[in-house]
C-alpha cells in the first residue's frame, strides 16, 4: 500500500467528517451529507500528530500552499520571529496563515537549490507537539526552529524564529 497517498486520504476523511456541510463520494458515487465511516486498504491509521506532522512537512517541502493550509484551521495561530529584522508577527486564520507561506515560499526560492534540511525533527505524540529545527542556506536562513502545539493533526499554534546567514536580513 502506498502510506503517502493513505496519509493524504485519512487527512481527507478527516476534514470532511469535522462538523459542517460536505459532499462525500465514494466509490464514484455521489453521497448525501452525513457521517459515514470510511475503511480503506490502507492498514493501521497513523497516530494524529504523526499524519498532520507528515502531511505539514511534505507540504511544505513541496511549497504547496493549498495542501499546507490542510494543517490548519480558522483558529490557527502562526508566531514568527525574524532575528535579522527583528520583526515579530502573527498570522491568524487560514487566509492570513496562506500569506505567511505564500511570503516565505516566495522568499525561500526552489528548494533544490537553496539547501532547505531539517537536521532535527522530534514528534511527540504525549504532549501532541513537534519541535524542529531546520536551515535554508542558500536563501540566507542559517537555521530556524519551530514549535508545532497540535490539537488531533491540526496544527493549533506554531511558533517558528528564523536566524539569518552572516550577511543576511
Amino acid at each position: 500500500y502506498n502510506d503517502d497517498a493513505c496519509s493524504s486520504l485519512q487527512s481527507t476523511i478527516v476534514r470532511i467528517l469535522e462538523p459542517g456541510h460536505y459532499t462525500v463520494v465514494l466509490e464514484g458515487r455521489l453521497r448525501e451529507e452525513g457521517a459515514y465511516t470510511l475503511t480503506t486498504r490502507c492498514g493501521s491509521p497513523k497516530p494524529p500528530v504523526q499524519r498532520g506532522w507528515d502531511n505539514h512537512f511534505a507540504a511544505f517541502g513541496g511549497q504547496d500552499l493549498d495542501r499546507i493550509l490542510l494543517d490548519y484551521s480558522e483558529t490557527s495561530r502562526l508566531n514568527i520571529y525574524d532575528f535579522g529584522s527583528g520583526m515579530n508577527r502573527t498570522f491568524y486564520g487560514l487566509t492570513e496563515i496562506r500569506g505567511a507561506f505564500a511570503e516565505l515560499f516566495t522568499y525561500l526560492g526552489d528548494n533544490s537549490q537553496n539547501g532547505l534540511a531539517a537536521p532535527v525533527v522530534d514528534v511527540d505524540e504525549d504532549r501532541s507537539s513537534v519541535f524542529l529545527v531546520w536551515e535554508a542556506p542558500g536563501a540566507g536562513i542559517a537555521h530556524a526552529t519551530d514549535t508545532f502545539d497540535f490539537i488531533g493533526a491540526t496544527i493549533a499554534v506554531q511558533t517558528f524564529t528564523i536566524f539569518p546567514a552572516e550577511g543576511s536580513t
